[in-house]
């Protein structure tokens, strides 16, 4: 009785695997397929709507920076539009490297090593301090980073040291 109840479970199992090998009947086949294909346009569809757009590396603009001070000191606004969005670099002196109140690291730059120099200056804002550390006042250095705005210096957000 027991080699009966074997061979019969044995006979079920076979049954099972072998209708699982078989697969889905014709009608199930072709409704799977026409899913597989309405699946398969979405993506492609999808994929061509939800395509980001590659980013176009902004130019740097390497400026001098007496000339660069100059034209903010002739026409702020007509400054101020022509470098709107725009990666600048530049060299200057070194006249303060400090913090902000609201805690943002900066170096002022002069366009020259004059002492005394007194104008327009460069405000360069760096995103951590670590650049910032090995740098001394009255060095020449050259940074690079995105125009922001003229405020009492031009700023120039997300610097870097070049």
């Amino acid at each position: 009785m027991k080699k009966a109840l074997k061979y019969g479970l044995i006979a079920l199992v076979g049954l099972v695997v072998i209708g699982a090998l078989a697969g889905p009947s014709d009608t199930n086949s072709t409704q799977q397929s026409q899913q597989s294909s309405q699946v398969q346009e979405k993506k492609e569809a999808n994929s061509t709507t939800t395509k980001k757009p590659t980013k176009t590396p902004v130019p740097v603009v390497k400026v001098n920076l007496a000339s660069f001070v100059k034209e903010f000191d002739a026409n702020q606004l007509a400054a101020e539009q022509k470098y709107e969005g725009k990666i600048i670099q530049t060299t200057g002196y070194v006249d303060n490297i400090s913090e902000d109140i609201v805690g943002d690291y900066y170096i002022i730059l002069n366009p020259t090593s004059d002492k005394y120099y007194f104008g327009t200056q460069l405000q360069c804002y760096f995103d951590d301090k670590k650049s910032l550390l090995h740098i001394k006042n009255g060095q020449k250095v050259t940074v690079q980073g995105k125009f922001d705005t003229q405020e009492m210096n031009i700023l120039v957000k997300h610097c870097v040291l070049k």
